[in-house]
């Protein structure tokens, strides 16, 4: 098992230069001002195309909110247990290590999610309805939080509940809320397409770190 800890530990590390990788490139590569108020935005060509192709709907942008206030409600559900668990029996070394392993996955997405909306790597391509300038876009915040809280949600559903219709059902729910949200995202119209793309990679580095500590908990299980 500990080979298997290995493994995921390498795969999360090169995930994590993958996003580095993404991030570096949407800086530097065919930089344009091709959004409004005269923001620059790399891969300009590309996402230009797809900003044109694709324009904005009001009812994507409605559904892809719905999509996230349920997911919200999932990792509500897990900060819940986790404190039921922690007031119970009186210790945070004995709630339980996967809930604690998504309390730090919740921590590091915030910190992500902070850290972008200080350091601007792109503004919208449009001004949203009711504000008077542009906001911060990268990575999609709405896709990186679906993704990781719906991605770790499988993790952790296959160790808490014994019922495997049960999860193989949970498991098929949060796959299609993630489609759905990356889908909603793109048709939306309120991101570069390569916000999008940076959301995913940034999840799948944050997912992966989850399957590290998890490997590491059931290690420790059977040692």
């Amino acid at each position: 098992m500990k080979k298997n800890v290995t493994i995921r530990v390498m795969m999360t590390i090169l995930l994590a230069l993958v996003a580095i990788a993404v991030t570096i490139a949407i800086v530097k590569v065919n930089v344009r001002e091709i959004g409004p108020q005269g923001t620059s935005v790399g891969f300009a060509d590309f996402n230009e195309k797809m900003r044109d192709k694709i324009g904005y709907s009001e009812s994507f942008y409605k559904i892809s909110k719905y999509i996230g206030y349920v997911v919200l409600l999932v990792a509500a559900s897990f900060a819940l247990l986790g404190l039921v668990q922690l007031i119970k029996r009186r210790s945070l070394f004995k709630v339980d290590a996967n809930v604690v392993a998504l309390g730090v996955v919740y921590v590091i997405l915030a910190g992500i999610y902070a850290c972008f909306e200080k350091f601007v790597v792109n503004y919208r391509p449009l001004i949203m309805e009711g504000k008077s300038t542009v906001e911060a876009s990268f990575p999609s915040s709405h896709t990186i939080l679906v993704c990781v809280i719906m991605g770790t949600a499988i993790m952790a559903w296959n160790v808490l509940i014994k019922n495997k219709t049960a999860k193989t059902a949970l498991t098929i729910i949060s796959a299609i809320l993630i489609v759905a949200m990356v889908v909603t995202r793109v048709l939306s119209g309120v991101h570069w397409f390569t916000d999008i793309v940076a959301g995913i990679v940034y999840s799948g580095v944050l997912i992966s770190l989850y399957s590290v500590m998890m490997a590491m908990i059931y290690n420790n299980k059977n040692d």
